[in-house]
């Protein structure tokens, strides 16, 4: 019965769903107060260990 209930009923939506939740991780890396957050994640591996030795996290 439950199998026959996913098959049926909720299989259709799994793409509407996943292009739900890509379009809201693209909305939210392109909001405009997420930019200067995110490229300052996006340049962690390219610190020297100096810069990394007195980032907020460190103190």
């Amino acid at each position: 019965m439950p199998s026959a209930f996913v098959d049926e009923i909720l299989r259709p939506f799994w793409g509407l769903w996943l292009m739900a939740v890509f379009i809201a991780i693209i909305a939210a890396v392109y909001w405009p107060g997420n930019r200067k957050r995110l490229e300052e994640h996006g340049s962690i591996p390219l610190r020297d260990d100096e810069e990394q030795e007195s980032a907020p996290w460190h103190r």
